[in-house]
């Protein structure tokens, strides 16, 4: 009995060696793969390009993300927020915007509340320190956006309130009432009526306002733009308005453009989103890149 129970001692012995041997590939499990994510993540620190390394950073926490929970996520948006707090400097504004814009997406998907309110206001405090007061405006809409689902709706709108006065700095006044439409676009989205409204009218043109108006609120009417007075020559020196608002074909009958019931009504056209800007978000700056995509 006792040789046999040396043989079975001997077999355990074994088995538990072999099955920890050092040359062995790292034997893979989700808490273990989310560690060595975190440590790429932390390593990545000492690459010398800031740029390379934030990105870096950003997909490392977003993989640890979908593959490995939301623990390791937040680990690695602290390194991060690292990066964009000691050579944010070394960033362009683009991929400084992204960078903050990105970890409060990403930490708000990791249910890091405090790791993403943290981003998205300083987010916001670097659009107020630019310098240029008409390059501010390039980079609101997608900071309200995510201002608006980690802050709240009130933090969103006062910061597309304060993009319409600077949007008075844009030289082109096509630009400008580009990018006052879409602020005030938005800003009906977050059901503020009378935020939006007033957005339009610091173009101090109410024909123009009312006719943005008009386009918003019934796609493919032949109301807006449709009688002679938004034609007439007095007009000329005032700009047309923008490329982006809605074409409809088909006669068009008086000023008010009701057609008869004689013919078929032509079918609405689709409305072009109201889009101003360039994007900071993850997916489009960072995903799946070296380095930030301008």
């Amino acid at each position: 009995m006792k040789s046999i129970a040396c043989a079975v001692a001997v077999v355990v012995f074994s088995s538990c060696f072999a099955s920890k041997r050092l040359t062995d590939p790292v034997h893979h499990s989700s808490r273990r793969s989310s560690q060595l994510m975190v440590l790429a993540a932390g390593e990545a620190k000492a690459i010398p390009d800031a740029d390379v390394r934030l990105t870096r950073q950003l997909n490392i926490a977003n993989e640890i993300l979908l593959r490995y929970g939301k623990d390791g996520a937040s680990e690695a948006l602290l390194e991060a927020t690292e990066t964009l707090n000691t050579v944010g400097p070394q960033l362009d504004g683009h991929a400084l915007l992204s960078g903050w814009v990105s970890v409060a997406q990403i930490a708000r998907r990791a249910s890091a509340d405090a790791l993403a309110t943290d981003a998205v206001t300083r987010a916001m405090r670097e659009i107020e320190r630019m310098p240029n007061v008409a390059e501010r405006c390039d980079y609101v809409i997608d900071v309200a956006e995510e201002a608006s689902h980690t802050l709240g709706a009130p933090q969103a709108v006062a910061l597309l309130m304060k993009s319409g006065d600077w949007a008075q700095a844009i030289p082109s006044s096509g630009d400008r009432r580009t990018a006052r439409l879409a602020f005030a676009s938005a800003l009906f989205n977050l059901e503020d009526y009378d935020a939006g409204a007033a957005i339009l009218r610091k173009e101090k043109d109410a024909l123009w306002s009312s006719d943005a108006l008009i386009q918003l609120a019934s796609p493919g009417t032949m109301l807006a733009s449709a009688g002679p007075s938004f034609e007439a020559p007095a007009r000329a020196s005032v700009s047309p308005p923008m490329e982006s608002t809605v074409e409809v074909s088909g006669p068009r009958r008086g000023v008010f453009s009701f057609l008869s019931d004689e013919g078929p009504q032509p079918a609405a056209q689709p409305v072009q989103q109201h889009k101003y800007g360039k994007k900071l978000g993850f997916e489009s700056v960072f995903q799946g890149r070296s380095s930030s995509a301008k």
